[in-house]
């Protein structure tokens, strides 16, 4: 994001670039309309725009060139809400898997530029049980980057 210019986003409608005053605005996803991307995050260089198309994390540059897809979980999996880490190597994002028979949600990184995951735990059972034995996740809500 340059000190003139605002990504936008609207469910349904795409990603938007525009100036602060809106005298511009250019679309700048490649077409996509169905399902239209979500979860708009601007890269800390302002060069890149991560967002969240067909359940799964994508990265494009701010003038919507160079779209590609960087997770790829399966089945009812499905990722939300990418953060880009400070140095703009990498990308958290909240990944919804299925594990006995209910979804839960755990944090998923990638780096941003080789599709290589960052394994942040080797088991799925991390999340606490509630008095009934179901699992108690994270909300689904954006988070971010704390440290260095």
């Amino acid at each position: 994001e340059s000190s003139d210019d605002k990504v936008q986003t609207q469910d349904e409608a795409g990603i938007f670039l525009s100036s602060k005053n809106f005298s511009s605005v250019k679309r700048i996803d490649p077409g996509f309309d169905d399902p239209a991307p979500t979860n708009v995050a601007v890269s800390p260089d302002g060069e890149q725009v991560a967002f969240i198309k067909n359940s799964h994390v994508w990265v494009m540059d701010i003038d919507g060139e160079n779209a590609r897809q960087i997770t790829a979980s399966g089945g009812d999996n499905a990722e939300s809400f990418p953060a880009w880490s400070p140095d703009g190597k990498y990308i958290a994002c909240w990944c919804f898997k299925t594990f006995e028979k209910t979804y839960y949600t755990a944090i998923a990184v990638v780096a941003a530029n080789t599709k290589k995951p960052v394994k942040l735990t080797n088991e799925a059972n991390v999340w606490p049980r509630d008095e009934k034995g179901k699992r108690i996740s994270g909300g689904s809500h954006q988070f971010s980057w704390v440290g260095e």
